[in-house]
């Protein structure tokens, strides 16, 4: 067998669909009552689902903000960086930086070691927080909205990774078209 191997993308319908039959639409474009029933429907479940998300997303970043401050460790992890960060002049999440024109090279060396393996406990605590600030703010969305609220959570992430991808590919077209 001779395979030739193309960049185009084939559709042979849907097993069971009639060819030109449409099931929400009249042959000249418009809605049926059904269609526009749907498309509200559809528009609803959108709305909603942008709505609850961004209410957990809210629930969420509460939560991990109160973990956080009440974490005795992280807190004093983070006052000592930035004693750490204002005393030796360090920078960035590595603890790099540092004056070396007032201070002896080793002792800026350490210090920035010591901010770099701070900063790495630092991330492990807000790790741990997110998986439980995360787990919270779904407990929340269920309690207040049941499984719909869900489903209109994963309805509205849906509908916008559809978005994204029909973007996606009428740039890569538009690309594609500008190279002919």
């Amino acid at each position: 067998m001779n395979y030739t191997y193309t960049d185009e993308l084939y559709h042979h319908g849907i097993k069971g669909q009639k060819w030109g039959v449409r099931r929400f639409q009249n042959e000249d474009g418009s809605y049926t009552s059904a269609g526009k029933e749907r498309l509200r429907s559809l528009k609803e479940r959108y709305r909603s689902g942008r709505d609850i998300s961004n209410e957990k997303e809210r629930i969420y970043k509460n939560r991990r903000e109160e973990l956080l401050s009440n974490s005795k460790e992280y807190q004093q992890l983070k006052k000592s960086n930035e004693r750490l960060a204002r005393k030796y002049e360090l920078d960035g999440d590595d603890g790099g930086g540092g004056n070396y024109e007032k201070y002896p090279k080793g002792e800026v060396d350490a210090a920035g070691r010591k901010y770099y393996e701070q900063s790495i406990r630092m991330d492990e605590i807000d790790e741990e927080f997110v998986n439980e600030a995360s787990s919270y703010a779904k407990d929340q969305i269920l309690k207040k909205y049941g499984d719909e609220g869900l489903k209109d959570i994963e309805t509205y992430n849906n509908t916008n990774a559809i978005i994204f991808a029909g973007t996606m590919l009428t740039a890569y077209g538009l690309i594609k078209l500008a190279k002919h």
